[in-house]
């Protein structure tokens, strides 16, 4: 079978996650992650940078996910220099929120 790649300008668009704590996820995001509150229209929180939308919570999740099935096991948002991805950690540092930095060589983008 021959495989076919994928167009090279191909994207993601912001990330929708179901959250119990909608207070809760909008303080990380916000305060931890660094991301700015945007406009919304309905119950939904919407995050992001410059304006551009990357993170969408929808609150009252009937329940946190289950160990151990499918789901979203992390994000990565593409700083533009190693000097954002370190205020990135160094704030999340200074707020003792347990971390795990790893560098994606493979996927670092341009």
């Amino acid at each position: 079978m021959k495989t076919q790649s994928i167009a090279a300008k191909t994207g993601v668009g912001a990330v929708e996650l179901a959250v119990t704590d909608g207070d809760r996820a909008l303080r990380f995001y916000r305060d931890y992650v660094g991301l700015t509150p945007l406009a919304s229209g309905g119950p939904e929180i919407r995050l992001g940078a410059a304006g551009r939308e990357l993170v969408v919570l929808y609150p009252d999740a009937e329940r946190p996910v289950v160990p151990r099935t499918s789901g979203l096991y992390h994000l990565a948002l593409l700083v533009p220099d190693r000097r954002e991805l370190a205020r990135v950690i160094g704030r999340l540092a200074r707020l003792r929120w347990e971390q795990y930095p790893t560098d994606h060589v493979m996927t670092k983008a341009n």
